[in-house]
């Protein structure tokens, strides 16, 4: 039995309703701009962790990595040094490292996704023929934004895509 003057008018419920959408349109794009700078943070922490490996493997081999054209570090090219892999050219176990050790050593136990690029895998990387530099970088989802590292110590945000340091 419903008594009269109990429960809520359509404007009391359209007034609620109306509430919690103005809530959700503020709150929603704060949430994406927050998961792109967790994003933007997860590529910077990489990117040191992979500029770490780098610099060890150039202690060992007194060379970066081969790659003289950009590509996506994956286990068949840089990665494959950097793990110790098949596919390695010069981190081979037939080689011994300037500090003594025989190869096909770790420096990095899996190459680290690209929060931006999922589907493609790990992040870009280029080397000089030589081996004395490199650069890597991921591109981010705002147009004409790239994070990148490099063999001199930059790093940080630019608005072209990134190159060997000079």
């Amino acid at each position: 039995m419903w008594r009269k003057g109990k429960g809520f008018t359509l404007i009391e419920l359209m007034v609620v309703i109306a509430i919690i959408l103005i809530l959700a349109l503020i709150a929603i794009p704060a949430y994406r701009n927050m998961q792109d700078r967790a994003r933007k943070s997860r590529v910077q922490s990489d990117l040191r962790t992979l500029a770490n490996a780098l610099q060890m493997f150039f202690t060992d081999w007194n060379q970066y990595p081969p790659q003289t054209t950009a590509a996506r570090l994956k286990n068949d090219n840089a990665g494959a040094e950097l793990m110790g892999l098949t596919g390695a050219t010069i981190n081979v176990s037939t080689k011994m490292s300037a500090t003594g050790e025989k190869g096909g050593i770790h420096y990095i136990e899996k190459l680290p996704i690209d929060p931006f690029d999922v589907n493609a895998g790990s992040y870009y990387y280029l080397s000089d023929a030589n081996g004395t530099k490199y650069v890597m970088w991921s591109e981010t989802t705002a147009p004409n934004e790239w994070i990148y590292r490099d063999s001199v110590g930059n790093g940080g945000v630019t608005n072209t895509t990134p190159t060997l340091p000079q």
